[in-house]
């Protein structure tokens, strides 16, 4: 399957209901759970985002884990921004984050949940906190955890504005990668292009890749588009030219999740390859709608 239809992503919801006994009066409590995303904004400069990096990690206000080591916080003195990425003096020596490892393809964004514990019977509140997390960050996770709003989900402009500052600073940063990336890598597929055109009979799909694509499609019909993503950078993982559809339809995927800026270049990419296809034009206005989108 090639072209998948999508509805609209909207901000979810999410309340769940969890029956505890506590003390020796065995009260009966449920936990309230409320879950938004704040979609960070691009920054007018880097040099600005990099000051903004600066000044929220060395306030601390955000707590940094590498995911990859220890899901304990890292302890550190202060932090040094530069060019290549966020260098941290901790006792034990630096560590050096390189924002060319800490940003892939999935967008920067900032998930806000809400979690409160309270009495069924009397509505009275016993534990109640927020946890903000960055995501789209590669092995390091920004986060943020504090209680005491009570008994109402707070408005999303009570959270501390450090927390949206830094994701609207590391997205901007994000950004400037991306377009150097996309922009060589997209020179150099042109390379494979040539040589796919030049092929009289164009490689067939194997049976690994079909199941990838069987999978991706399972998933996307699921809206779990994420691993839809996943399962179709291994098709071209296997074979960059076997199934071109898969450019299209990643470009679609990360469209859904309202990252334009790659979804742009993995149609550019379609593009390279199957300049003369039947939906050319269509994947052409795509690329037109979403640079709307960017520039809005």
């Amino acid at each position: 399957m090639k072209k998948m239809s999508f509805s609209k992503v909207f901000l979810s919801l999410n309340i769940l209901a969890l029956m505890s006994l506590s003390g020796t009066a065995m009260a009966q409590q449920e936990l309230k759970t409320t879950e938004s995303d704040y979609h960070p904004k691009a920054m007018e400069s880097v040099a600005l985002a990099k000051e903004t990096i600066s000044r929220i990690l060395n306030d601390k206000c955000v707590s940094i884990r590498d995911t990859s080591v220890s899901k304990e916080k890292i302890k550190y003195k202060k932090a040094v921004i530069s060019d290549e990425g966020i260098e941290l003096d901790m006792k034990s020596g630096n560590k050096m984050i390189y924002f060319s490892k800490l940003f892939g393809d999935e967008e920067i964004l900032l998930r806000m949940q809400y979690y409160l514990y309270y009495e069924t019977k009397t509505g009275e509140k016993d534990v109640d906190r927020y946890y903000d997390e960055i995501v789209g960050t590669n092995n390091i996770c920004f986060a943020n955890s504090k209680g005491g709003f009570g008994i109402t989900m707070p408005n999303p402009s009570s959270y501390p504005v450090c927390n949206r500052q830094l994701a609207d600073a590391l997205l901007t940063i994000q950004k400037k990668l991306n377009a150097q990336s996309y922009g060589s890598r997209l020179e150099a597929f042109k390379q494979i292009a040539k040589t796919y055109y030049a092929l009289k009979t164009k490689p067939s799909i194997s049976e690994e890749e079909r199941k990838f694509i069987v999978q991706a499609n399972f998933h996307n019909q699921q809206k779990d588009y994420k691993k839809a993503i996943e399962l179709y950078k291994k098709v071209i993982e296997t074979d960059q030219t076997a199934y071109p559809a898969a450019y299209y339809n990643l470009a679609l995927l990360f469209a859904q999740l309202s990252n334009f800026d790659t979804a742009i270049f993995y149609m550019q990419e379609y593009l390279i390859l199957e300049p003369e296809a039947q939906d050319s034009r269509a994947a052409q206005d795509k690329i037109y709608e979403w640079e709307t989108e960017i520039n809005k």
